[in-house]
């Protein structure tokens, strides 16, 4: 799988066990939003995983 044709769920589901580990149950998961020409919904879907479990991102600039 690569990040140009991964869906919204698979990253959602990547970016949650990221924080919370491989071994804990998973939330439903949430409807994809609109996707911004600059992202994919692979992308945003471990976004929101993160931020789903408790985690916080940080921009390095």
């Amino acid at each position: 799988m690569s990040v140009v044709d991964g869906s919204f769920s698979d990253g959602f589901e990547l970016g949650y066990r990221l924080i919370k580990g491989i071994h804990v149950g998973m939330p439903g998961t949430p409807g994809c939003p609109g996707t911004p020409g600059n992202t994919t919904p692979f992308l945003q879907g471990i976004e929101a995983g993160i931020k789903a479990a408790g985690g916080m991102l940080t921009k390095q600039g």
